[in-house]
């Protein structure tokens, strides 16, 4: 009982949090990677010894790499809490994981299209790929872990 409460209340927040980054103007969304990139930078000082058009091209491919990934690790998160409110609820199998990935997939495009209405935001097929794959390789790392957990007991 507890789980299905946990995992529920921790899906609806995980798709609030989805929601509200997806919420922000483009503006706000590029400053809060491009601070995510500086704290990088400042652990590849490799990079300063670049030529400055190596290095601008660098920083542009790295701003581009944080901004995909957070799309892939926000629906790695989700798609791990589905598939673990799906497993409370005894689906199992395959089932479990077509339901689960189907599931994120819709949200994934729901928000695309709700950036339509975000100022400087857009709707990208290529993100939703994103979101899908984090989805699925969040499927898999609770599967693995089940799986685990079951050969402990």
């Amino acid at each position: 009982m507890y789980k299905k409460c946990f995992l529920w209340v921790a899906t609806l927040a995980w798709t609030m949090l989805i929601f509200l980054l997806s919420s922000q103007p483009a503006e706000s969304s590029a400053a809060m990677s491009s601070s995510v990139l500086e704290q990088l930078l400042k652990v590849l000082p490799v990079i300063k010894n670049l030529s400055p058009d190596v290095q601008q091209q660098v920083v542009f491919w790295l701003h581009v790499i944080v901004r995909k990934m957070a799309h892939f690790s926000l629906y790695g998160v989700l798609g791990l809490l589905v598939y673990g409110l799906h497993k409370t609820y005894g689906a199992g199998g395959i089932k479990a994981i077509i339901r689960s990935l189907s599931i994120c997939c819709l949200y994934a495009i729901s928000d695309e299209a709700h950036q339509l209405f975000v100022e400087g935001r857009g709707c990208r097929l290529y993100d939703v790929l994103i979101d899908t794959f984090g989805a699925f390789f969040g499927i898999l790392v609770a599967q693995g872990f089940l799986r685990i957990l079951k050969k402990k007991q």
